[in-house]
């Protein structure tokens, strides 16, 4: 059982810990996306400030062009104020030749503007702006490039060391928890407690098997049964008082009561209970924490532990069923004597109901123990009676199955863990998810049956459980949908992820594989520009003869495509 624990602690650790993780990647995608476009900017800024052109020792950068002879606009603009249509008054006009000489005014502006951007295409043509020549452009680009390839790699080298550092936190906090446990003391008391309830059932079942009826407490605290009282018999006879015509007993000895005494040694299932020890406990989470980090979630082994929880319900459920209706049995036999059962059971005595007078001076009714009941039972069925022997003959095979089916409801309830490794208690601990179920309308004896729809009730009850858990709190949600929570938190770290995943590469692990976004990760894949000598530029660059150039990535050389 502990063992499930270390299993379900490491899969919380790693949901924490690659939450880290993917927060970081995403944390990094964004300084990576800020300083490349901040590089770019100032790319932008360069050139723009290189091609401004210069009016009156004042610079003028091109989106400022639609401004530039904003002064003659609004002179030509303020001729034509907005007026309102009023036919008592005329529409006031400009004379033709202030409306002439203000729009000479613009064209004139604005031509010399446009001189201005020729003569600046025409410097850069003839390479005479300083800055922009051929060579120097292709060194600033190189030295943006090699920027945005050593922010990339700096930050894809950051989220590897991330992603060491959390693993070593993630196995640390693991063996830290563990350590607290077992400090604690709660696995010395669990492991007690459960060699306690197991002695009990084990002690119970010993004496059905050799009485017929559940152990009484005395016989459960001692952990023996008394097969035979002890008694006196006598172990010599000779005269009394020593007339040789009375002959009798004159020594008496006493025997000892005969013991069958419980041995834990011997039962299979308590002799392989075994303590767990720290370290075994440690290993076996390690384990699985490494497993979990190599191979990351499996959503068939998601969508198996789900199915396992749904079906394990239905299991418990169709015992606790069984036992109600076996009980229900009984109480039909041994109270009803309505016409059904009558017709049933056969007319005559020996299938006669008992009295309720009767009845009540026996201490029975409908809501008596079985265990009462058979009792009641032993000490009735060998009256060798003809008057209600159909009724007990029926009643004899009816209480055993009953006591069985009553054994295995109470067994269910108190020892779910083990009676279904892996599967934890519905109705106890997922009390929201076990009311959909039961109210679904499907046979909840039986769900293996209609697992596809069994499932489907599940998520949805689920997802409408996430939508409110804001408002009711994660502590509503713990205890409503238990373990839950956790295969919710494993679709919701999918779902979280940005889809990339860095398979194939050597030493890499599923769980903090999920590199930077593919557009941010292609500059790694430009590592030949590392390579670019001095200033021998020509062969990295596409030539001016109308040939498509295309780049060997096994050799390095661009070569012409004819």
């Amino acid at each position: 059982m502990l063992e499930a624990v270390a299993i379900g602690y490491a899969t919380d650790v790693a949901l924490k810990y690659q939450l880290y993780y993917q927060e970081g990647v995403k944390a990094q995608s964004q300084i990576v996306t800020t300083l490349i476009n901040a590089v770019e900017s100032e790319l932008d800024k360069s050139f723009l400030t290189l091609l401004a052109t210069t009016d009156s020792e004042t610079k003028l950068f091109s989106s400022e062009l639609s401004n530039a002879c904003r002064t003659e606009i609004d002179a030509l603009e303020a001729l034509y104020p907005e007026q309102e249509l009023n036919n008592s008054y005329p529409s006031v006009t400009p004379s033709i030749r202030k409306a002439n000489r203000r729009l000479a005014n613009l064209q004139h502006c604005q031509q010399n503007q446009l001189n201005l951007v020729i003569a600046k295409l025409e410097s850069l043509i003839n390479g005479n702006i300083e800055g922009l020549d051929h060579l120097t452009v292709r060194q600033l680009y190189r030295r943006v490039l090699n920027a945005k390839i050593k922010i990339v790699e700096t930050a894809n080298q950051q989220l590897a060391d991330v992603g060491t550092k959390l693993q070593a936190h993630m196995r640390a906090e693991g063996l830290s928890a563990i350590d607290r446990l077992f400090g604690s003391g709660s696995v010395e008391q669990a492991h007690s407690y459960f060699i306690q309830q197991a002695e009990a059932v084990a002690i119970d079942e010993m004496s059905r098997s050799l009485f017929g009826r559940p152990a009484t407490e005395r016989e459960r605290n001692n952990k023996y049964f008394i097969i035979q009282a002890g008694y006196e018999t006598c172990s010599r006879i000779g005269m009394l008082a020593g007339d040789p015509n009375f002959v009798g007993c004159t020594q008496y000895s006493w025997i000892p009561e005969e013991r069958k005494h419980f041995d834990p040694s011997k039962d299979d299932v308590i002799s392989r209970m075994v303590m767990p020890t720290r370290d075994a406990i440690k290993r076996f989470f390690l384990q699985s924490l490494d497993q979990l980090i190599l191979n990351g979630w499996n959503n068939l082994h998601e969508e198996a532990w789900l199915e396992r929880q749904i079906i394990s319900f239905s299991e418990k459920q169709r015992i606790l069923k069984k036992a109600e209706t076996d009980r229900a049995l009984v109480m039909r036999w041994l109270f009803d004597s309505s016409k059904e059962i009558v017709e049933e059971c056969g007319s005559g005595n020996a299938c006669a109901a008992w009295s309720s007078s009767y009845l009540a001076g026996q201490q029975l009714s409908p809501h008596s123990s079985l265990q009462h009941i058979a009792s009641w039972y032993e000490s009735n069925n060998n009256s060798n009676l003809y008057v209600h022997s159909a009724r007990l003959a029926k009643l004899d095979g009816l209480i055993r199955s009953a006591l069985e089916s009553e054994w295995q409801a109470n067994h269910v309830n108190s020892f779910y863990s083990y009676i279904f490794p892996g599967s934890f208690d519905l109705e106890k601990h997922a009390p929201l998810i076990a009311s959909a179920l039961n109210v679904s309308g499907l046979d909840t004896t039986n769900l293996a049956s209609a697992l596809p729809l069994a499932k489907s009730v599940v998520k949805t009850r689920l997802s409408e459980a996430m939508s409110v858990a804001d408002s009711n709190g994660e502590e509503w949600l713990l205890t409503q949908i238990g373990d839950f929570q956790r295969y919710l938190a494993i679709v919701h770290n999918q779902h979280n992820s940005t889809g990339h995943f860095a398979s194939g590469e050597v030493g890499t692990t599923t769980l903090f594989s999920e590199p930077l976004p593919a557009h941010l990760l292609r500059y790694m894949t430009l590592d030949f520009y590392h390579t670019i000598d001095g200033n021998n530029f020509d062969e990295y660059y596409f030539p001016i003869t109308g040939e498509a150039p295309s780049y060997d990535a096994c050799s390095g050389i661009v070569n012409l495509v004819t």
